[in-house]
């Protein structure tokens, strides 16, 4: 069981999550409240560049009013 700031089962998903960040710029996790989304996100290796955002907070929410310049203001700063 790996061991962090929380108590997470060895997922079967977390090496495809980690694949797929080499392929997509970005991942989307979806799914009801309470399942484990953000715990599951917080246990990829994620390298310094990364950023997450959490659309439930409205600070996060605000950054995305413009998509086309949040994205250039990351990916090209």
């Amino acid at each position: 069981m790996k061991l962090s700031i929380f108590m997470v089962k060895n997922r079967q998903i977390l090496p495809l999550l980690q694949e797929y960040l080499l392929i997509f710029p970005t991942i989307g996790p979806l799914g009801p409240r309470q399942v484990g989304k953000t715990t599951l996100v917080k246990n990829l290796n994620l390298d310094k560049d990364s950023i997450y955002i959490d659309l439930e907070k409205a600070s996060d929410r605000a950054k995305l009013m413009d998509v086309e310049l949040f994205i250039k203001a990351f990916w090209f700063s």
